[in-house]
């Protein structure tokens, strides 16, 4: 009997110790997962790269692995989503941008998500401006030529985009509402399957971000017709701008930034906000930005806040909300 007395409290103690082996080993195992960096389209676009520039000098930064985690599909609601439902540990951010952030929920149906409530915003980290590029077999060397051939022509030009409300689909209906003209659009999951098609000459045209397009302008393989921005990009000092070529005012540019979930304790938001200052202002990642046609923007806290809110009130305006 004493020996049955007694064995009660050892087991209570070696129970006791086991729950708080359990905790610390699971504490352990949540601290040393890796971080991963969801990207809600398909490898090769902007936003991957943006990912893929800033991913190993932000694993510097955290003394952590970080992993780049593509989750294409609906214009990027679905990575956005498993973001937002992740647990709020610091441990999955989202690379948002234009499309996923200012434009989509704006949008009919409703993607599920809204950034202002579900999202905590930590680095606007990039931006670039979009052309406008053809199949060279399209018979049009500029703006003024392809909306003159559009207007001529019995058949309405194929325009490939990465899905309704994304910016190379809006840039589409904006180029199609100013010039008067009719397009017809094809959507794909991806900026990468987009540009695969024009190559091979199964859409005619599009806006692609000039980081994903300049390869394919340098090597022939498609022709540059305008630049979406309202002032020419050093990268092709001599094509003139689409508000230049009388589409007044055109002005197509993407953003890129990183999110937390709105959940995820202010010490986490802090530490991964003072991590992606460093690794974005980094050589490594200004170089590798740099190469894909992107600059480096790296603004947190007030200044990204503020950006958010403009680029809404922006959005809201173009699509009449």
């Amino acid at each position: 009997m004493k020996h049955s007395l007694l064995a009660r409290p050892i087991q209570a103690i070696g129970f006791s110790l086991l729950i708080s082996f359990t905790s610390f080993a699971a504490a352990q195992g949540a601290s040393n997962a890796p971080v991963s960096l969801v990207v809600p389209f398909a490898p090769g676009g902007s936003v991957d790269l943006v990912a893929r520039a800033v991913s190993e000098p932000l694993a510097k930064e955290l003394k952590s692995t970080v992993v780049v985690d593509n989750r294409p599909g609906a214009s990027g609601s679905l990575g956005a989503l498993h973001t937002i439902r992740s647990t709020p540990n610091g441990k999955t951010l989202l690379l948002g941008s234009t499309s996923t952030i200012s434009v989509r929920p704006l949008l009919e149906p409703p993607p599920g998500y809204d950034p202002a409530k579900d999202l905590t915003p930590l680095n606007l980290t990039a931006g670039v401006p979009h052309v406008i590029v053809a199949n060279p077999s399209v018979p049009a060397s500029n703006i003024k030529e392809l909306i003159a051939l559009a207007k001529s022509s019995k058949d309405s030009l194929s325009w490939g985009d990465s899905g309704p409300g994304t910016p190379h689909h809006l840039a589409g209906q904006l180029l199609a509402r100013e010039a008067g003209i009719d397009l017809l659009f094809v959507a794909y999951r991806g900026t990468s399957a987009v540009v695969t098609d024009l190559v091979a000459g199964h859409v005619q045209v599009s806006s692609v971000e000039m980081g994903v397009a300049l390869p394919y302008i340098q090597n022939g393989r498609l022709k540059v017709l305008g630049i979406s921005s309202l002032e020419r990009n050093e990268a092709l000092p001599d094509v003139p701008t689409v508000s230049e070529q009388g589409v007044e005012g055109y002005n197509i540019q993407s953003w890129f930034g990183f999110f937390a979930p709105s959940q995820t304790p202010a010490a986490q938001v802090k530490e991964l906000t003072d991590a992606l200052k460093a690794a974005v202002s980094s050589e490594q990642a200004i170089q590798a930005l740099n190469q894909s046609g992107l600059e480096a923007i790296n603004q947190s806290g007030p200044e990204f806040q503020e950006f958010l809110k403009r680029e809404h009130a922006k959005w809201s305006r173009a699509i009449g909300k």
